[in-house]
């Protein structure tokens, strides 16, 4: 989305309150290539045409003649849940295999959702740790086993 001015706002069919106007689908797929692209070294300054050009990392849209800018609003929506690691091709990978010197009886593996809150009773030198869910995730699956 791009910030418009409150006087222009009736010109447009779609608003996003108080006052973004959305890109066309084209667009706004450049606009998220050249954020990836970015994250990674590459230039975060997209042409979008030849009056304007956006900046990914700044939020910016400028027109290129007078130098003005008006603020970006990126909207993505959460990904996608799915109920097993197997089950989507946008989903991480499986853990590594338990450590061997892990007893029987410490083998029940928590599988966290992002934005859980965790408490480690202790955490190996290997990076694996034993602890309990304090809060779950908003939208998080059960984890009560019965």
């Amino acid at each position: 989305y791009w910030e418009e001015s409150v006087a222009r706002l009736t010109a447009h069919a779609v608003v996003k309150p108080p006052h973004w106007i959305p890109y066309d689908d084209q667009t706004s797929a450049q606009l998220e290539a050249a954020r990836a692209k970015a994250s990674v070294g590459g230039s975060p300054v997209v042409p979008l045409s030849a009056a304007y050009h956006a900046n990914v990392l700044e939020m910016k849209q400028t027109n290129v003649r007078t130098g003005f800018s008006r603020a970006l609003l990126r909207d993505a929506p959460p990904p996608p849940k799915s109920s097993s690691w197997f089950g989507s091709r946008d989903a991480p990978p499986p853990p590594p295999p338990l450590p061997a010197d892990i007893d029987a009886d410490e083998r029940t593996c928590l599988v966290c959702d992002v934005g859980a809150i965790l408490q480690l009773a202790k955490q190996r030198d290997d990076g694996w740790a034993f602890g309990s869910v304090v809060l779950a995730a908003d939208g998080a699956l059960s984890t009560d086993p019965g």
